[in-house]
């Protein structure tokens, strides 16, 4: 509603111009998105790829040994969410040069997030029951976010979260730092399950 009024508003400046960004699985199977594409003025710009100089620029960067890294992972690399999450995640690991997958890439960002986490709060943290929390209430509700009140009980466990950019924190409201990431921490959830 917020989104379809802010657009109404925009038809009132000719020179004023809106910028939407949404994955494509939403664009095509949101109808409200989708509707977007019909509509005259619309221009849909695809996300395309890095090149793989972009990837080893951003590798050397992060400090990466670029030797490390064969030419079909950095294929996977060239994916934006896939580079954030080998450098975010799997580039201190023991497997960071073993991923064959996104999968790989999400398993070492998790493995190595989590214990950051632990780090943070000198111990274990309530890793597992914030993410069940949060996955239990997204996908009841059908939102991308939860009000923070609901993890009340883990608050330094999620600020901890918060601090390594797995969760994010929006006024009153807690989401994962990426849409994929909870998709990942929902499928783990289920297949724990």
């Amino acid at each position: 509603e917020a989104f379809d009024a802010l657009l109404r508003e925009t038809t009132a400046y000719p020179n004023m111009r809106l910028v939407i960004a949404c994955r494509e699985f939403d664009l095509q199977h949101d109808p409200r998105l989708r509707r977007l594409t019909q509509a005259n003025g619309i221009e849909q710009i695809q996300e395309a790829p890095f090149s793989v100089d972009d990837v080893d620029a951003i590798l050397g960067s992060s400090n990466v040994d670029l030797t490390l890294v064969n030419p079909r992972q950095k294929e996977l690399l060239r994916i934006p969410l896939n580079l954030m999450l080998f450098v975010g995640g799997a580039v201190e690991t023991e497997r960071a040069n073993r991923f064959q997958s996104t999968e790989d890439l999400f398993e070492s960002y998790w493995q190595r997030k989590r214990l950051a986490v632990a780090r943070r709060l000198d111990g274990a943290p309530s890793w597992t029951e914030v993410i069940d929390r949060l996955c239990e209430h997204m996908n009841h509700s059908l939102t991308l976010y939860a009000p923070d009140a609901i993890l009340d009980e883990w608050a330094e466990t999620v600020a901890a979260m918060c601090t390594e950019h797995v969760l994010v924190r929006d006024g009153a409201q807690i989401r994962f730092a990426h849409e994929s990431l909870f998709d990942y921490a929902f499928a783990r959830r289920f297949c724990s399950q």
